[in-house]
């Protein structure tokens, strides 16, 4: 039976209401249904804070029903023991149906602006009905009688609401929108008895038992038989699935699933936890699906060899070949942790059902075959699919910055008797799991021991797999001769082996022959016209030569070939970047980008094409990209601080070059870059102690020593600037800013013969450096040579027209040769282009004085006294006024 319980409370000086009128009308309803034998209506008036309590705790009710008072967002009025107002508030009410939220279903507030309320409890009840604004007592009224003749026919709380509505509605009122509702299912329905289908609770228990048989075998499968394929995926899935819609049929309480009515579940009594339990179930199912997928899919940790059955024509099939192999290799690994060696339990006869069983089983390498039986001995022929090799790994090489493909043996079949050449098998088999995983040391050692198991009678053991397997683990470890070696051996075997040729020529090229190292691409093309890598590879070496045409060729090449190959695009548009044709080369880091977006490098190199460009804020994002895939690259903090260096962001830049130091503490670059900085702010003390380390770093650092040489300039120790653009102009002749700025520096010395010959020198390195022809220009002059300054002058003007400093050198100089007015000419002209030049007013109001013009003269020394803060300048141009005045 469903309990309604109708609270009232009108306290004394409060507006009166009719709520005895509602009671009467809700009493008549319930008298007027046909199965009033399911409710209880229990009245309470004039309820107080401690009833309100207490009658909850009694009577248990289902729906609760109060008329009243509201006050908007303060709370719902009561009365208290003296019948006097006492509001409740809405966070009190909230925490009290919390409560009561195991029994309560519905909550109807028939109050003015109870909404507020309405929307508290909502939390912790499923169906709140509140009042949006004031309702006049006639409409509530109304409201009540049609919701609850809805209740008692049988409909549910949503469509009661709107019975309540519409009878508002239908007595021409209109308040019928003042009503509100919080409803969390629309279909909730206040029956206590419900009919529910014979076959609902053993159709779900059904449901559940199904869902879990069918989890249990994709587990089994996954478990026992380390099965992770499609088969055990769909499994695993539909079980899942099965046990979501179970979770769902619970908790949504009338909806129907399939044509099967739900409403079961609402019989128990602790119904609300279930169906929390049930949404919980809903939420946690797909994620556990979801997780649990993602890790299916992740490489095991195990490195597994898998071993299928071996085939034979022979009529006798049971001589225990699979076995013998797997017991042996089984045997090999009983002391490592990370091998298991598996059986695949079938025959494999041809190598993509061998990748493709691999893959499944998540296993590095598979060995599959044949034998054949003689009378003297069982021949076996293994084949090796190796599904997971350390391709892309390759040794880092800081004045490199090309990549080269290394070429793996993928596949490939060996030869040899079962009697006698186990343990070569063996051997090998350890070894090429060590390669795999990039033990190198281990995997050389093992190589080497099946090669010791060859003789001169065993020639069909295939030595230049295992030759080639320990050329390349030689390679990875850096021991570039020892890789040539054995690279030799497997050509020797082998002079067919395109691979071998590769390989040897990438070894060739990490130690920087390339005449060699193209020799061996090209033998490799000959063999194998299609071998992308090979054209990939020998681009590489033609790069190292700085002949980008050829190199750009061959990477079209390999591109062609394999359009796929990011490493070529990759070398590409490094080459188009040494021609300085960014716009190409950042097209190609794009494709190689799009093929491999994981590619710390190619981040980086776009970026230097971005900064090259001037595009600094693309730079840094290439190199933030770069430094996300690889924390530890010290070049991209270093050209990161570079381009925030030109964005005057010194302080993110110093900290850029402060991490790569950190990183790489012999990156004499990063230092040097530091320094710049340093310099820049006019910190020269903190620049010379970084070139300093980056000259330790690295002697032949030309530009170190020149800008070495710039901070002691600033420091006015010229003999030591000088040192420094001695030793910049020995490691570089042609470096003509360093004869420049040592010829500044002779002329701060005031040797002027030495500063013109460094002048001379510079000019002649580069004939467009108008400072040098500016300031040999002053040298001259400081000579009293002023047709040769003037000469300069006007050379230095002609190649940067706008050098204020030219024109006013000038025109002190036809100041001196008494040039008046080409004199004027010039000031005018430099301080139309510096107005703040004030050694220009200072020679042109001394061509004022001299012409007669003292009012022009006067005006152009006080505008100095106006302009400058120089000590001396101003006490020349105080006493040239001084003497005008006296005149």
């Amino acid at each position: 039976m469903k309990k309604i319980l109708i609270l009232s409370a009108n306290p004394i000086n409060t507006k009166n209401l009719r709520l005895d009128e509602e009671v009467r009308e809700i009493q008549a309803a319930w008298e007027r249904a046909l199965n009033r034998e399911k409710f209880e209506l229990i009245n309470k008036g004039a309820v107080r804070i401690d009833e309100l309590r207490r009658t909850l705790l009694d009577h248990k009710p289902q729906i609760v029903h109060f008329s009243g008072h509201g006050t908007g967002t303060n709370g719902l009025v009561l009365e208290n023991n003296s019948g006097s107002a006492q509001i409740v508030s809405t966070e009190s009410l909230s925490r009290f149906f919390e409560l009561s939220k195991e029994q309560v279903e519905c909550v109807l507030l028939n109050a003015c602006y109870s909404e507020t309320q309405a929307e508290a409890i909502f939390q912790h009840i499923d169906c709140v009905i509140g009042m949006g604004q004031s309702i006049p007592d006639n409409s509530a009224i109304l409201f009540s009688k049609g919701f609850y003749d809805a209740i008692f026919g049988g409909r549910n709380y949503a469509d009661a609401f709107q019975f309540g509505c519409n009878n508002i509605d239908l007595n021409n009122l209109s308040e019928f929108n003042t009503p509100t509702i919080k409803i969390r299912h629309r279909d909730f329905s206040p029956e206590d008895s419900i009919t529910t289908q014979p076959y609902t609770p053993l159709f779900f228990i059904g449901t559940v038992v199904f869902g879990l048989i069918i989890s249990l075998l994709g587990l089994f499968q996954l478990v026992h038989n380390n099965d992770s394929g499609l088969i055990t995926h769909i499994l695993l899935g539909f079980g899942l699935i099965t046990f979501w819609l179970c979770c769902a049929y619970i908790y949504y309480p009338s909806s129907r699933i399939a044509g099967f009515n739900i409403n079961f579940f609402r019989r128990f009594k602790q119904y609300k936890k279930l169906r929390r339990l049930a949404l919980a179930g809903m939420v946690i199912i797909p994620l556990l699906g979801i997780t649990g997928f993602y890790i299916l899919e992740l490489p095991t940790k195990n490195i597994i060899v898998l071993i299928a059955d071996f085939e034979t024509s022979a009529e006798q099939k049971n001589y225990g070949v699979t076995k013998r192999i797997f017991n042996k290799l089984d045997n090999a690994f009983q002391q490592s942790t990370d091998v298991k060696v598996q059986r695949l339990n079938k025959i494999i006869t041809n190598r993509q059902d061998a990748l493709s069983e691999g893959e499944s089983h998540k296993a590095r390498i598979v060995i599959w075959g044949d034998y054949d039986v003689t009378s003297t001995n069982t021949l076996l022929s293994p084949h090796f699919e190796v599904l997971q090799t350390p391709k892309g790994y390759l040794p880092t090489i800081s004045s490199l910055e090309q990549t080269a493909s290394i070429s793996e043996l993928n596949n490939f079949k060996l030869q040899l008797r079962l009697s006698t050449e186990m343990s070569y098998l063996t051997h090998f088999t350890v070894g090429l799991i060590r390669y795999t995983v990039s033990d190198w040391k281990q995997a050389i050692t093992y190589f080497s021991e099946a090669l010791e198991q060859g003789n001169d009678s065993n020639k069909a053991l295939n030595q230049e797999i295992v030759y080639f397997y320990r050329g390349t683990s030689y390679f990875y470890k850096k021991d570039y001769d020892r890789a040539i070696a054995d690279y030799n051996q497997a050509i020797k075997l082998d002079p067919n082996d395109a691979q071998a040729y590769n390989n040897r020529g990438i070894s060739y090229f990490y130690k920087k022959d390339n005449n060699r190292a193209i020799a061996d691409y090209n033998q490799a093309i000959k063999l194998d016209p299609n071998y992308a890598e090979a054209y990939n590879n020998r681009g590489n070496s033609y790069g190292n030569k700085k002949d980008d045409d050829r190199a750009i060729a061959d990477y079209n090449q390999a591109i062609k070939l394999d359009p796929n190959l990011a490493q070529a695009y990759y070398n590409r548009g490094y080459s188009y970047a040494n021609k300085k044709d960014y716009d190409g080369a950042i097209a190609d880091y794009n494709q190689a980008i799009k093929l491999d977006p994981n590619y710390a490098h190619v981040y980086y190199n776009r970026g230097l094409s971005y900064f090259y460009k001037k595009d600094y804020d693309g730079a840094i994002a290439d190199y933030n990209q770069a430094i996300k895939l690889d924390p530890n690259y010290a070049q991209a903090y270093n050209n990161r601080g570079n381009s925030y260096g030109n964005k005057k962001d010194d302080g993110r830049a110093i900290a850029d070059y402060n991490q790569a130091i950190k990183l790489d503490p012999n990156y004499a670059q990063a230092y040097y870059n530091r320094g710049n900085l340093y310099g820049n702010k006019k910190d020269d003390g903190r620049a010379i102690a970084d070139y300093n380390q980056a000259i330790k770093l690295d002697p032949n650092l030309a530009q170190a020593y020149y800008n070495r040489g710039l901070s002691y300039v600033n420091k006015k120790d010229y003999d030591r600037a000088i040192a420094d653009y001695n030793q910049a102009i020995k490691l570089d002749p042609n470096y003509a800013e360093a004869y420049y700025n040592r010829g500044l520096s002779y002329f701060y010395k005031k040797d002027y013969d030495g500063a013109i010959a460094d002048y001379n020198q510079a000019i002649k390195l580069d004939p467009n450096l108008a400072q040098a022809y500016y300031n040999r220009g002053l040298s001259y002059a400081n000579k009293k040579d002023y047709d040769l300054a003037i000469a300069d002058y006007n050379q230095a003007i002609k190649l940067d027209p706008n050098d204020a400093d030219a024109y006013d050198s000038r025109c002190e100089l036809y100041r001196i040769k008494k040039d008046y007015d080409r004199a004027i000419a010039n000031c005018n002209q430099a301080i139309k282009l510096d107005p703040n030049l004030t050694d220009s007013y200072y020679n042109r109001g001394l061509v004022y004085k001299n012409k007669g013009n003292k009012d022009k003269a006067i005006q152009d020394l006080k505008k100095i006294l106006q302009l400058n803060d120089d000590v001396e300048l101003n006490q020349k141009a105080k006493q040239e006024l001084k003497e005008l005045s006296t005149k």
